[in-house]
């Protein structure tokens, strides 16, 4: 079946405009139901910034639901890469995020289990993304270093709190393993929309490119695939030579092969694609595809606690997902049950008196281009 996606060009001054188009075109109808949205929050930062889906796209979503009947709308990311546990201080310390505040959701707690067959893990995601009804992914156009592209299909890898994210990197030995769990995550709860935010995106060294890129256009598809294609042939990519987007195909999620694009992308020949880009996607050695940080949190399963500051209330082993803490003598103690590294125990204690720490001591071997 063809899959359309819609190139709506816009300013972030324009968006709300552009809105009732968008939810027309996704044949969204989110009266009387409950809405997810998801953005891409790496970090906190000021929009200028280009890391983060920018707040102004965001608002305009949360209005165009509250304007249809939304019976309640949430906005909600595990941050990546920095932060594990801290997605709250991620959203609320990010510029012009703070006007969204009543909508935040905290998607790294409230967990159920969930089995990625690609690499036989149990993963815990949140409970809501099952509980809503509507999901709107709002992804960045950006490049990346592992995986070549940030857009619809690997933004929803998000959906995994805490240091699981990293976890998945150390178990999935190659990119092909790797692309693998990008879209099982994805399919775990597949988005009814997404939009990707290129109004200002990202070129070269992605996810945390300082260089910045002006396209005015956002990315509107019910199939992230075909969204992503798209972003790749406004870049200079072949879809094919993306992992993930390959692997999505071969499994249904998507298509990058029979898409009808309705607008114009605006086609950058000089777009600075990220390091590697001209060859196969390497491997990390026997570490998997990691960086030394990646690496160190993949192994975060061991808990410290300060006894000075702890209120001996039993919070973190309440939350504990898997039961992997017992309250000994009033102070938290892991018992041997394998940690999901989701920080809901970190997050849990109102104190902050106790932390995740590294188990990992060995050697790390980086890939070419973090040297």
């Amino acid at each position: 079946m063809t899959s359309k996606v819609l190139v709506v060009d816009t300013k972030y001054s324009q968006c709300a405009s552009k809105m009732p188009e968008i939810f027309d075109f996704g044949g969204l109808d989110v009266s009387g139901k409950t809405v997810l949205i998801k953005p891409n929050l790496l970090f906190y930062t000021e929009p200028e910034q280009g890391l983060n889906t920018h707040p102004t796209l965001l608002k305009a979503i949360v209005e165009e639901c509250e304007r249809r009947g939304a019976k309640k709308v949430y906005l909600g990311d595990n941050a990546g890469q920095v932060m594990y546990g801290d997605s709250k201080s991620a959203f609320y310390e990010s510029a012009g995020m703070e006007v969204l505040g009543d909508y935040y959701v905290n998607l790294g707690i409230d967990l159920e289990p969930y089995e990625l067959k690609s690499v036989s893990h149990m993963v815990y995601i949140s409970k809501l993304l099952r509980q809503v009804d509507v999901v709107i992914n709002v992804p960045k156009f950006k490049t990346h270093g592992l995986v070549g592209i940030s857009g619809a299909t690997k933004n929803t890898f998000g959906y995994l709190p805490g240091a699981q994210k990293s976890k998945m990197h150390y178990l999935a030995k190659t990119y092909e393993l790797f692309a693998k769990v990008l879209v099982e995550v994805h399919m775990i709860r597949k988005p009814d929309l997404n939009i990707t935010d290129g109004i200002i995106g990202q070129e070269g060294r992605g996810p945390f490119s300082r260089k910045l890129r002006y396209m005015g256009q956002l990315l509107v598809s019910k199939d992230p695939v075909a969204a992503d294609s798209v972003l790749c042939s406004m870049i200079g990519f072949q879809p094919s030579d993306i992992p993930h987007l390959r692997i999505a195909q071969e499994e249904g999620l998507g298509t990058y092969t029979d898409v009808e694009v309705i607008g114009k992308p605006r086609i950058m020949p000089d777009f600075v694609l990220p390091p590697n880009s001209d060859t196969p996607w390497a491997i990390n050695g026997d570490n998997g595809v990691l960086t030394p940080s990646l690496i160190r949190d993949a192994h975060r399963t061991v808990i410290e606690v300060n006894p000075e500051t702890c209120m001996q209330c039993g919070k973190c082993a309440e939350e504990c997902p898997v039961g992997a803490i017992d309250m000994k003598e009033g102070f938290p103690v892991m018992n041997g049950t394998p940690c999901a590294s989701c920080h809901a125990c970190q997050e849990a204690c109102p104190v902050k008196a106790l932390v995740l720490q590294s188990t990992f001591t060995g050697e790390v071997r980086q890939a070419p281009f973090y040297k």
